[in-house]
């Protein structure tokens, strides 16, 4: 199980570390069992969020803990897999509902995502996942149909204008993002970022990430059809499909656990 890296059971530091992927993973122990956390910035192979619970291990055990090397590649595998089946769905055609708010929150959650779990990335996966999300951030900017409208079922005209500033703002974060700039207030979705900050700086520095302008061509189907009879509609697909074999993991943010996974080729990021 995940959680943001910055809890209080990581305050005093880790009191082991283990390698994996020759990457180093810390070991905390707490009252609550044992929790892998990142002890630098970089890579982080067992979880997007700097940190990953092994709830109930190791309570009552003194001295070093032995963790099977098999079960730390697993997490990893794991990761590898479910950050394939988000870039893979990142760039699948976005095709809009009438429902503006849905496409609005759906889209979010993949921003959300895309941002926090680029952090803990491999260094080539951290570009696509902040390109895609730039690229989808600034569908929001310019389509109306991607912008929450208030109806008097749900949001009110206020809540709209607010959901709307607060992803501008993650927007303008993103664009201090890439340029390794992480002042300032994060927003609270960033668990990861979060956890990434506190971290001692990269002595070679944070990968450059070039984000595209605006007007480059978005891959995206941006054509609502008009109504049809009831007889010819359609459900309007979503970004999300069931996978061809369930991922043997649990998202940390609980998003998209549920993704496809890609072939064992891998996801053909256009960037």
């Amino acid at each position: 199980m995940g959680k943001p890296a910055d809890s209080e059971d990581n305050a005093e530091g880790p009191g082991q570390i283990v390698s994996v992927r020759g990457r180093p993973v810390g070991i905390n122990r707490s009252r609550f069992g044992v929790s892998l956390v990142a002890v630098e910035r970089g890579y982080f192979p067992v979880s997007p969020s700097g940190f990953w619970s092994l709830s109930g291990i190791g309570m009552g055990q003194s001295g070093p803990l032995a963790i099977r090397p098999e079960y730390l590649e697993t997490l990893a595998e794991n990761q590898d897999r479910e950050r394939k089946a988000l870039l893979v769905n990142l760039h699948r055609a976005v095709k809009p509902e009438r429902d503006r708010r849905g496409n609005f929150i759906h889209v979010s959650l993949y921003v959300d995502k895309a941002i926090n779990d680029a952090f803990f990335a491999p260094d080539h996966e951290r570009a696509p996942l902040w390109q895609a999300a730039h690229r989808l951030l600034c569908l929001v900017d310019a389509d109306p149909q991607f912008q929450p409208a208030p109806d008097r079922f749900a949001w009110t005209k206020q809540q709209c204008e607010k959901a709307l500033a607060n992803i501008r703002k993650l927007h303008a974060s993103l664009k201090r993002f890439v340029q390794g700039d992480y002042s300032g207030d994060l927003p609270m979705p960033l668990f990861g970022a979060r956890a990434y900050v506190k971290l001692p700086p990269r002595p070679s520095g944070e990968p450059a990430v070039v984000l595209h302008g605006a007007a480059i061509e978005l891959s995206f189907d941006l054509t609502v059809p008009e109504k049809m009879a009831p007889e010819q509609q359609r459900p309007m697909p979503r970004i999300v499909k069931p996978p061809a074999e369930p991922i043997q993991t649990v998202a940390q943010l609980g998003l998209f656990s549920a993704d496809e996974a890609p072939s064992t080729n891998g996801p053909r990021v256009s960037v």
